[in-house]
């Protein structure tokens, strides 16, 4: 049976190697400088690390000795001095050294986004730097507390830059105070509620959350000024062209075909206008009769040089157009050839109702939806006058007009001659046409639109 005595603090070999292993580790912390730096720092360190234990035994467990002689030795010098890597690191502060290098090769590597983290630290260290004479003032202070003041209203026009740009990118609103539509106001009202909750730390469930806010604010910053003084221009300012001219045509007009013609710049049609222009006025719709004042479908037209006439152009295709007499806004749609081609001059052109489109794959066109028709446009005259009256100046000062005398009377003058219901021929109206409208019928023979070229 054996006894365990406590000892001491360990001594002899085991205690002596302890504290050589402990000196030795310093040392090799030293290794970056000179020899003679490290000798002056660990001269005589295996000494004084032998006085340190022997004078505060307590702070050290001890070592139990059998009494077969056996050291079972627990010394922990790091608990008395530390690591060895502080230890040393003492030494060159109380030398006055600098700290150790790190070991070449060694570099670590931040990558792209601490290289990031890195510039913007730069920059900002910069910005704070540059605007330091100002925001060290006493006056400073009372602007950044009124601003303060300010981030509810901050919040509310965040919410409502992120729906304007939300809107104006993805479904193509021009940039208003408020949007025209119901749906349009209530994603700016949900946008405006979302950002207020986010200022108040409300709604922010994900850890990062909170970082995309910030990057959601440094973006509504960058965009608020433009958006905002797009929509203190005003409307006008930002509307299409096409919508503009429409709405040009019903204040001059009224809604119908009388009143003043509306100019374009003053009466000029622009240089390189697409369409068809009459004293300043685009043309949406041609209507043909022949030379007994009856209408003629169909018709094909072209130029003094062969080339196809086209009220509505390749972009104004893609456009809303509003039509005198008729309510809501109507996309027009070509005729088709024997081969298929779209025909564009062949008039008059028949449209299709906006709530009855849909949009070709293709190109995005408007066309008619499925289970939907064209409708005929309504003409200008059931028709036509056939007798331009011959103006005469007279030396009495008579005034001018028809000489009923130098011109025969042309058929069907005579009113018990006149067709009945007040269409050609007695004939019945065609009715394929938007509702309270009532349109000429076909005259006969039609012409065949065949392929061209």
């Amino acid at each position: 049976m054996s006894t365990t005595t406590p000892a001491g603090p360990p001594t002899g070999l085991a205690f002596y190697d302890l504290v050589r292993a402990y000196a030795d580790e310093v040392r090799s912390h030293l290794a970056d400088l000179r020899p003679d730096q490290v000798e002056e720092l660990a001269d005589g360190l295996e000494a004084d690390l032998a006085e340190a234990v022997v004078d505060a035994p307590g702070a050290l467990p001890r070592a139990a000795v059998s009494p077969e002689g056996a050291d079972d030795t627990t010394l922990d010098l790091v608990a008395l001095f530390g690591p060895a890597e502080a230890y040393a690191h003492e030494l060159r502060e109380a030398a006055g050294l600098p700290p150790r290098a790190p070991a070449p090769g060694r570099r670590p590597r931040i990558g792209v986004r601490g290289g990031l983290l890195v510039l913007g630290g730069i920059l900002g260290s910069g910005w704070r730097s540059l605007w330091q004479p100002v925001t060290s003032t006493p006056q400073w202070a009372t602007v950044r507390e009124f601003f303060r003041a300010l981030t509810p209203v901050w919040w509310v026009l965040r919410g409502w830059v992120a729906a304007t740009a939300v809107l104006w990118a993805f479904g193509g609103y021009a940039v208003a105070v408020l949007p025209p539509d119901l749906s349009a106001r209530l994603l700016l009202l949900a946008a405006v509620v979302v950002s207020v909750q986010w200022g108040r730390g409300r709604w922010l469930p994900l850890a990062w959350m909170p970082r995309a806010v910030r990057y959601v604010s440094v973006a509504a910053a960058v965009l608020a000024l433009p958006f905002a003084a797009t929509a203190s221009a005003g409307p006008a300012s930002h509307v299409s062209y096409e919508q503009g001219y429409q709405q040009g045509v019903q204040a001059a007009t009224g809604g119908s075909w009388g009143g003043q013609p509306v100019s374009y710049d003053g009466g000029v049609v622009p240089e390189g206008a697409d369409g068809v222009w009459v004293d300043g006025v685009q043309v949406s719709n041609l209507f043909v009769y022949d030379a007994d004042g009856n209408p003629v479908r169909d018709v094909q037209v072209f130029d003094d040089r062969g080339r196809p006439v086209r009220t509505v152009g390749v972009d104004a295709a893609y456009q809303s157009w509003s039509v005198p007499e008729v309510d809501g806004s109507w996309y027009f749609q070509p005729t088709l050839s024997t081969d298929g081609r779209e025909r564009w001059n062949v008039y008059p052109l028949r449209a299709v109702a906006e709530e009855d489109v849909e949009y070709a794959d293709d190109d995005g066109r408007p066309v008619p939806a499925t289970g939907t028709r064209t409708h005929d446009m309504p003409w200008p005259f059931l028709k036509a006058p056939t007798e331009i009256p011959a103006t005469r100046g007279t030396d009495d000062g008579a005034p001018s007009g028809t000489d009923e005398r130098d011109e025969p009377a042309a058929p069907g003058d005579d009113e018990s001659e006149a067709p009945a219901a007040g269409t050609p021929g007695g004939e019945t109206p065609v009715t394929d046409a938007p509702a309270g409208v009532v349109l000429p019928p076909t005259a006969t023979p039609t012409p065949v639109v065949e392929a061209v070229g």
